[in-house]
């Protein structure tokens, strides 16, 4: 519950600045309710979401009191995008005896803690906890909250380079949401296929998701996702070869991402415009923007894309020629994906750590290194891509 708290308060502070008197008027005028949902339109859900789950623990008279002013920002959202979605899911709510009320409090309690701890305590404990809200989704036949657990269980897998199960979810996740037309949700879902079909090769198929995602996230005022889906139309001009449109879109995205003070996805966007530099050569401006990359994630407390972050900073390193900082870089990277994964991330690390042990003239310390990395990646369910790149660096080892 405590994402939903915070955003709650981000949602009143925007709403009371200015004083008491203020936030009283902000929430007793429906013109201000309709402007604060344009403005701020995922924290007006976010604010829903926390008036439902404190409805479902409280007496009846507390609890009519959140319904109402739930139906209140509902309709202002409403009024705000021409979306009624969530006067929907107050109705729905509202109609639920208090048994149900409480499954669906805790279902969505579940998923915001797998969203923190994903950051956190990594890919595995993130996963039971979205694993656990679908299935309370399901006794309550809520195919809105579905949607969003599934979203976040494709997540899981892709983060795990398990391409297929996350397409499965992912996929469910958008028809779910567009059934019961969760648009916010109907658009994670779509660049986020449209971002696998990108790595997997299929540019046709990743633009027209992402004309789709991007449609749908105008729709609701997904500023976030908007910036996403620029990062993954880098990743797209990237892979196509045209290195100029891919910086723009980084640079549109880091720069939607700044203006609206979202550290941890800015900082994606910086790894994304390192990996650019580091292609072309320019390994300063690369180094640069790892550097302050890694210090957003350690503000936000995300270990596992601190170590993402680590191990660029150890392939520049090797580059530069630098190969004791290389390793002391992929350590520090291993030592954390060693706590929250995934083990495909482990096993490249580990790949890195005897590329460099073995231009240092420790071969015998290298193939060791490789040979932790395949057992690795063959309890991870590797794909065939990193396998074979283990057994190539094991060949050359050993020739």
């Amino acid at each position: 519950m405590l994402l939903l708290l915070v955003m709650g308060l981000t949602f009143q502070s925007a709403a009371t600045r200015g004083g008491g008197r203020a936030a009283a008027a902000a929430f007793s005028s429906d013109s201000s309710r309709v402007a604060l949902a344009r403005a701020h339109p995922d924290t007006m859900r976010a604010r829903v979401a926390r008036l439902l789950a404190r409805a479902a623990g409280a007496p009846s008279e507390s609890a009519e009191t959140d319904l109402s002013e739930a139906e209140a920002l509902a309709r202002a959202y409403a009024a705000a995008w021409a979306d009624s979605f969530l006067i929907r899911r107050v109705e729905r709510f509202r109609r639920w005896p208090p048994a149900e009320r409480r499954v669906k409090a805790a279902a969505d309690s579940l998923r915001l803690a797998g969203n923190d701890a994903f950051g956190s305590r990594g890919v595995a404990a993130a996963m039971r906890l979205w694993r656990r809200s679908a299935d309370l989704c399901a006794q309550v036949a809520d195919s809105a909250g579905l949607a969003m657990a599934w979203g976040n269980v494709g997540r899981g897998f892709s983060v795990q380079d398990q391409a297929d199960s996350a397409t499965v979810y992912y996929t469910r996740s958008l028809e779910y949401a567009e059934r019961t037309g969760d648009f916010w949700t109907a658009g994670n879902a779509a660049g986020a296929l449209a971002s696998i079909n990108e790595e997997q090769g299929n540019p046709r198929r990743a633009m027209e998701l992402l004309q789709r995602s991007s449609a749908l996230r105008a729709r609701v005022g997904d500023d976030r996702g908007a910036a996403a889906d620029e990062n993954t139309r880098g990743n797209l001009a990237q892979s196509l070869g045209d290195l100029p449109a891919a910086r723009e879109a980084y640079t549109r995205a880091l720069e939607g991402n700044r203006r609206a003070g979202r550290r941890g996805p800015a900082a994606t966007n910086l790894i994304n415009l390192g990996n650019l530099f580091a292609l072309t050569g320019d390994l300063d401006s690369a180094a640069a923007c790892y550097r302050e990359a890694l210090g957003q994630f350690r503000a936000v407390g995300s270990r596992s894309d601190q170590a993402e972050a680590l191990h660029d900073l150890g392939l520049l390193a090797l580059r530069g020629g630098d190969y004791r900082l290389g390793v002391a870089r992929f350590r520090e990277a291993l030592a954390i994906y060693r706590i929250t994964g995934p083990a495909v991330s482990v096993a490249a690390v580990q790949q890195d750590l005897a590329e460099a042990r073995a231009a240092m003239g420790d071969l015998q310390g290298a193939l060791q290194e490789l040979e932790h990395a395949e057992a690795g990646a063959l309890t991870a369910g590797a794909g065939p891509a990193q396998r074979a790149g283990l057994a190539l660096a094991q060949a050359d080892l050993n020739a």
